[in-house]
């Protein structure tokens, strides 16, 4: 994958964890989206954020449905 982006492959076993950390900036955007870089409103920054970490989220628990992992990119 090109970018430099690194990947991770979690097996099924880790899925439960990567929920767990999703979950901590999800329970406290107000405090991350300001920090965020600008131009755009803490708002917008807040959303989307709030819809990345969804997304996350919602991959990971399909995941568990399946008993399968994740690739984290």
């Amino acid at each position: 994958m090109s970018g430099g982006a690194e990947t991770a492959w979690l097996d099924a076993e880790q899925v439960p964890e990567l929920l767990r950390e999703v979950a901590l900036p999800r329970e406290r955007l107000d405090e991350v989206a300001p920090r965020t870089e600008r131009p755009r409103t803490v708002e917008e920054r807040r959303d989307r954020i709030a819809v990345r970490l969804g997304i996350i989220g919602g991959s990971a628990r399909e995941a568990l449905e399946i008993g399968g992992g994740v690739l984290v990119r």
